[in-house]
């Protein structure tokens, strides 16, 4: 838990240069294995964070958008 808890402070801090995802080893038994997916789920949500704060900030970052129909 600490250690994704930490890769998404990695993430979302504008200092670190674009960190990659991170899906580190989480424990699936045992008491915390409940929280596996919902780690998962934040740290994914936290790099598009990332991701978009990127393009908001540098347009050559940001990620080619569908044409509008």
């Amino acid at each position: 838990v600490a250690r994704a808890l930490a890769g998404m402070a990695e993430q979302l801090d504008e200092n670190q240069p674009d960190p990659r995802p991170q899906q580190p080893a989480l424990d699936t038994s045992g008491e915390l294995a409940a929280l596996a997916y919902p780690l998962k789920q934040m740290l994914r949500a936290a790099h598009m964070i990332r991701q978009e704060l990127m393009a908001l900030d540098d347009p050559l970052h940001a990620r080619p958008r569908p044409a509008a129909a």
